[in-house]
């Protein structure tokens, strides 16, 4: 019980806003490089 438990608190702050700002810019740095790849092909 205590896993699931600590697993739905990690989730949780997992989607806060500082995290939610941060894989935005993850997603947003993965998208440019794979649009950089895909020019060089």
């Amino acid at each position: 019980m205590e896993a699931s438990k600590t697993s739905s608190t990690t989730l949780r702050n997992a989607f806060g806003p500082k995290s939610l700002i941060f894989t935005s810019l993850i997603l947003i740095s993965i998208t440019e490089s794979l649009r950089l790849l895909q020019q060089e092909l």
